[in-house]
């Protein structure tokens, strides 16, 4: 059986796809969040997403099949592995990347113009451009005293104080009585 699957269309596509994921991954993300382990797996998963769907195009399986295999594939790899909202939502970005380019071969401007509505939709979304959103951030926390309900106000007083931040609100995810710690969530805004 001939697929012939790597065709000149494809190989455009194909760049057209790298250049963006690069520009979001290494332009957008990396410079706020600086999580550098994080760029082999959106790059390569971009990629990945890319070459297995001119695949599944190629030998004519089911739309829904395909999408069945990219959830199969996903809960493979990020099921045990808690990954934030952010994380996750730049992984989904990168996948929609990879999934359109490898169905849109041949329509080069189509697919330029829905990556650059993508950039900018991310460049927008993910800086203050739209108002300032909440970052969260969790801490390890170690005055069981202050953690009480009655010491709310304090407690975000102490943390702001030693963290630097302005700190909205926060939640107590755990306490560790023995240890004398908890981990809180604390909500912020980026100054």
């Amino acid at each position: 059986m001939n697929l012939q699957i790597f065709n000149p269309e494809l190989a455009i596509n194909y760049l057209i796809n790298a250049i963006t994921a690069l520009a979001l991954i290494r332009g957008v993300f990396l410079p706020k969040y600086r999580k550098s382990n994080l760029v082999l797996t959106f790059l390569s998963f971009n990629s990945i997403v890319f070459f297995i769907t001119a695949v599944l195009v190629k030998t004519e399986i089911s739309t829904g099949a395909a999408f069945g295999l990219f959830a199969v594939f996903s809960i493979l790899r990020y099921r045990t592995e808690g990954m934030s909202t952010v994380d996750m939502t730049y992984l989904f970005l990168c996948t929609a990347l990879g999934l359109t380019g490898s169905l849109l071969t041949g329509l080069w401007l189509d697919y330029i113009s829905i990556c650059l509505v993508i950039l900018v939709l991310a460049v927008a979304l993910d800086s203050s451009i739209l108002g300032s959103a909440l970052q969260s951030k969790e801490i390890v926390y170690d005055n069981l005293k202050l953690v009480q309900a009655e010491n709310q106000e304090q407690l975000i007083q102490d943390i702001s104080t030693r963290t630097g931040l302005k700190i909205e609100k926060l939640s107590v995810e755990s306490i560790d009585l023995v240890k004398e710690l908890c981990v809180i969530t604390v909500y912020y805004r980026q100054q």
